[in-house]
């Protein structure tokens, strides 16, 4: 699936939703109307460098970490905005992050070359437990990256 965030405003009200797109249908998945956007100073929730959140990323291997109540995300926050970074990544490839844990993403959050560290902003939705999912993928079996999130926002 594909996830993508929407925002719009008809003047008096606006509403907020994550659509997911499997190639052939539309499907919003989180309607966040009446959601407000509140910014944070930025904070790191993950760091596979230090074992915070998640650990060293493997190819095609989720991994899902807590953002509820870290960096001053509330508990019923229903999206968060943040930078994604991979740590020189021992191969090319790219980073999806997304609510709902997957092995086979359809889409990146971020795409980068061997041994590059890359950054990426996002705006992404929390599982209905307030967690991220975050998986890489590359052409080489044994491919490795070191993964950051900041967030810097959330919906709520």
């Amino acid at each position: 699936n594909t996830y993508m965030f929407w925002s719009w405003s008809d003047g008096a009200a606006e509403t907020h939703s994550v659509i997911a797109h499997d190639g052939a249908t539309y499907n919003a998945m989180y309607v966040l109307e009446g959601a407000t956007y509140h910014s944070l100073s930025p904070a790191r929730v993950a760091d596979s460098r230090v074992s915070k959140g998640v650990t060293t990323l493997a190819t095609g291997v989720p991994q899902s970490f807590a953002v509820w109540g870290k960096g001053g995300v509330p508990v019923g926050a229903v999206a968060v905005t943040g930078n994604v970074t991979v740590v020189k990544p021992s191969f090319g490839g790219f980073v999806t992050v997304s609510p709902v844990s997957s092995s086979t993403p359809g889409t990146s959050t971020v795409n980068f070359p061997t041994g590059v560290t890359t950054a990426n902003g996002v705006t992404v939705a929390l599982s209905a437990s307030g967690q991220l999912s975050v998986v890489y993928e590359a052409s080489r079996a044994g491919a490795t990256t070191g993964f950051v999130f900041d967030v810097t926002g959330y919906y709520r």
